[in-house]
């Protein structure tokens, strides 16, 4: 079974906690980030050495690529974020 790709959503300080679960894993990778602010997403990318860099949340779940979805974002955008990730077929 490919290992399933999944994308941070929000680069803030908890993001560096999930980053450490993808090393060594065979099953899952850290496919992306998105971030509303570019720059961090950028320089989130960099640090991590993280190849792609979505512009915006939409672009995220219509890329076929992507299994699933990590929501770091603040706790009144879970509900929405989850339900537009769950009608695009991702895992959140």
């Amino acid at each position: 079974m490919p290992a399933m790709k999944f994308v941070l959503v929000g680069c803030g300080r908890i993001a560096t906690l999930h980053v450490a679960g993808y090393a060594g894993r065979d099953d899952a990778v850290l496919w992306g980030v998105y971030d509303k602010n570019n720059t961090a997403a950028k320089k989130f990318a960099a640090e991590h050495s993280i190849a792609k860099i979505y512009d915006s949340y939409e672009a995220v779940l219509a890329d076929p690529e992507v299994t699933g979805v990590e929501l770091l974002v603040p706790h009144h955008l879970h509900c929405e974020m989850t339900v537009a990730a769950c009608e695009a077929g991702k895992h959140v």
